[in-house]
Order: structure tokens, then sequence, then C-alpha cells
């Protein structure tokens, strides 16, 4: 969600700017408001992208410590070599 969310604003922005410059409207305070914009946008997404990923458990933020229990079941079931 979070990454359609950012190509979307990345179109709609380069949209705005095409228009303003085939329109010769574009001005340095619309140039200066576009990038001000898009701090804005990218790091609302970061703190969001935060916030989601502190309330989730952490065997669920990455897959290693599952990874690491499975491999220690396999261990654990293997037979023993005679």
């Amino acid at each position: 969600m979070a990454g359609a969310s950012l190509t979307l604003q990345a179109l709609l922005d380069r949209a705005d700017g095409e228009l303003a410059r085939l329109g010769g409207l574009a001005t340095p305070l619309g140039h200066r408001l576009g990038l001000a914009s898009n701090l804005i946008v990218t790091v609302a997404l970061l703190f969001g992208l935060a916030a989601g990923l502190r309330h989730r458990s952490p065997g669920t933020l990455a897959p290693w410590p599952r990874l690491q229990r499975h491999r220690r079941q396999l261990h654990h079931q293997a037979p023993c070599p005679s």
C-alpha cells in the first residue's frame, strides 16, 4: 500500500509539473512547493511504515527467526544415524 501511494504521488507530482511547464505557468514558488510536498509525503510514509512495523511481533518483521525455528525443529526431528 505504501509503495502504491508513493508511486501515485510521484506520478501526480510529475504530471502537475509537466502541465505547469507546458502551459508556461511554472514558477520558482511552484517548484519549491513541489519539493516541500515531496518531502512531507516521504516523511509521512516513513513514519507510517515505522508505526505499522512497531506493532508487529518481532518474528513477522523478517523471515530469519521463523527459518531458524524451522531449522531447529528439523534438526531435532532428524533420525539419528546408526
